[in-house]
């Protein structure tokens, strides 16, 4: 799995045939933190602590055959984001989380997450430079984009979000507001009808309100051959 942000360096399929995912089945990158053994989410998880990186989910590598549980159990917390969300940030330590309960090991990159201006660089487990994850300023296909030293094919990513800006209008629609009960399932949230006159594909947003816990936008892809159902939501 590979964030939309994350650039590669080179073609990560090589990746498939390393010993330490064949053991595995799992390959997780550090973060910049560490999950503490005082951390209290160990507790509310039944385990006991343990000093150990943080996961950074921008690029995962996963065997479903081998952890189809472990995914399961991620899945589960993250549809408990009310309350795990208080504790850990985001999704990224649930899959930490559901390895560790289910006393499955998974293989890390001995090599610490790089710090650029903005930007996560993890490495392969020679040391090498595999992924640049741009999280904080995100690309912007409208506007500049802030120069990143050190990021490397910066000038190939600009190139794609000009072809990108070519394909794509970058407007919103105005919609409607669509109230549903909670957990209702994706395939009944249905987006609105009609497509934009020009061709080009338009995005339109929900935002989705828990009085109880945050507010997130969904976004809602226009209908090109009929409804689609939403993605994940993108926290704000």
């Amino acid at each position: 799995m590979l964030d939309a942000d994350n650039v590669p360096l080179r073609n990560p399929e090589f990746l498939f045939d390393l010993p330490e995912y064949q053991a595995a089945g799992a390959v997780f990158w550090p973060d910049r933190g560490r999950l503490g053994a005082a951390h209290r989410v160990w507790k509310y998880c039944g385990l006991p602590g343990r000093d150990e990186p943080d996961v950074e989910s921008g690029q995962l590598l996963v065997d479903k055959n081998k952890c189809w549980r472990e995914l399961q159990l991620t899945l589960w917390l993250n549809g408990h984001s009310d309350f795990f969300y208080r504790h850990v940030h985001g999704d990224k330590e649930t899959f930490h989380l559901a390895w560790r309960k289910l006393g499955r090991d998974y293989a890390m990159t001995p090599h610490p997450v790089k710090w650029l201006d903005g930007t996560l660089c993890q490495h392969d487990f020679s040391g090498a430079r595999l992924f640049q994850h741009r999280s904080a300023p995100k690309w912007q296909v409208i506007g500049g984009n802030k120069s990143v030293p050190g990021f490397q094919r910066e000038a190939e990513c600009l190139e794609f979000l000009r072809e990108l800006r070519e394909r794509w209008d970058c407007r919103s629609r105005a919609g409607t507001v669509l109230t549903v009960p909670e957990r209702t399932p994706a395939p009944q949230i249905r987006c609105a009808p009609a497509g934009p006159p020009n061709g080009r594909k338009v995005i339109t947003m929900i935002l989705y309100n828990r009085p109880d816990y945050t507010r997130q936008v969904l976004e809602a892809l226009g209908r090109c051959e009929g409804n689609r159902r939403l993605p994940h939501p993108a926290a704000h």
